[in-house]
This record gives C-alpha cells, sequence and structure tokens, in this order.
C-alpha cells in the first residue's frame, strides 16, 4: 500500500512539474483557502441541503489538504512556515466542520465534546511549545527564523496526527451521503470514522508531549 501511495504522489507530482512557472500559485495560498472554502461552503448559504453543504466542504478540504502539499512538493516552495500553517488551517476548518455538525445535530453531542476535548488538549500543548521556543529563541540573530526551525521541531507532523485528518474527511463525506441517501447504515459508519479519528488524536498526544531536542 505504501509503494502504491509513492506512485501515485509521483505521478502527480510529474503532472504538477509540468504546469507553466507563470501559472504556479504559492501553495501556503491553497493552504487559506481551505479556511474559508469550508466555511463559505458551510454558511454561507443557511437555505441550502445541509448534507449537500457538509459535502461540498469535505471535498473542498480533501482537495486542499492534498494539493497544497503536492504543490509545495512539485514545486519546491516546501517551507517551514508553510508546514506550521498546514494544521492550524486543519483545526480552524475542523471547528467550522464540529459547530455545524452541532447546529445540524448531525452526530451525537457527547462525540462532538470529545472531540473538541482531544482538539484542546493538542491546542494547549501547542501553545506551550510556541512559547518555549520563542522565549529561547527572541534574543538570537534571526529570532523569527529561529523560533520556526526549533518549532518545527517541537511540533513534527505526526502520522497519527495526519492519519486523524484523513479519519475525519471520510467521516464528514460519509455522514454527508448518509444525509443525501437517507441511509442509517452509513451514518454509524460515519460516526464510526470520527472515533477513529479521535482514537489517532489521543495516540498523537504523546508524541506533542515528548519531542525530539
Amino acid at each position: 500500500m505504501n509503494n502504491i501511495w509513492k506512485q501515485y504522489n509521483s505521478f502527480v507530482s510529474r503532472i504538477l512539474q509540468g504546469v507553466p512557472l507563470n501559472w504556479r500559485i504559492n501553495p501556503d495560498y491553497i493552504t487559506v483557502s481551505r479556511l474559508f472554502l469550508v466555511y463559505f461552503a458551510l454558511f454561507a448559504f443557511p437555505q441550502m441541503n445541509p448534507w449537500m453543504a457538509l459535502f461540498a466542504a469535505a471535498a473542498a478540504f480533501t482537495i486542499t489538504d492534498y494539493f497544497d502539499g503536492a504543490c509545495a512538493r512539485a514545486w519546491s516552495k516546501a517551507t517551514i512556515g508553510g508546514k506550521l500553517l498546514d494544521p492550524i488551517i486543519d483545526k480552524t476548518s475542523l471547528l467550522w466542520f464540529l459547530l455545524f455538525l452541532y447546529m445540524q445535530s448531525i452526530i451525537p453531542h457527547i462525540l462532538l465534546l470529545i472531540i473538541l476535548f482531544s482538539e484542546l488538549i493538542i491546542i494547549i500543548i501547542t501553545v506551550y511549545w510556541v512559547h518555549e521556543s520563542w522565549v529561547a529563541t527572541r534574543f538570537t540573530d534571526d529570532p523569527f527564523g529561529s523560533f520556526l526551525v526549533l518549532l518545527d521541531r517541537k511540533i513534527p507532523i505526526h502520522p497519527a496526527g495526519k492519519i486523524k485528518i484523513v479519519m475525519f474527511c471520510i467521516s464528514f463525506t460519509i455522514l454527508a451521503l448518509a444525509g443525501i441517501t437517507d441511509n442509517a447504515d452509513l451514518a454509524t459508519t460515519g460516526i464510526i470514522f470520527s472515533i477513529l479519528g479521535v482514537i489517532f488524536t489521543a495516540l498523537s498526544i504523546p508524541k506533542y508531549l515528548n519531542p525530539p531536542d
């Protein structure tokens, strides 16, 4: 499976490398667009079918989450700032999803609280390392650059964290399809994927608590 994924990424990278230079945008713009596209899909049209809104938001999230990294790698535009921006946008977008799900009563409130609590733990740990990294680098010759480098080491992207995002994307997409098709079994499957997302969040917490030096 890992080899298949690598071959797929290599194939996409070759396609993206064929994009003319004057058409290539900063991948960070794709990352930031995720936040606005998700919000727009979920809340811009209150009269829209909520299941269609959820599906559109999940599709926008998934596509932009893949292509910002793919474009950064293919166009050699990967930066530490971009790596740190990505999880911030992911978490903010996830909050938009949770707010929408709460407003529409789509998943059990207890599950929403568990997801929020697990994400809050990650946010608190991240804020701590942001503070510690800034204190350690604020008097260096290049405080901001040194801060980003140290912070990147303190809060590295953990595989469980990326898998968590995949689980939530699948969950929201399945929940949307369940609503569109009025399929209770699909809804249950969607909730199961949300639970898996919480589990992978919990698995990533120890890595954030004990980052490499």
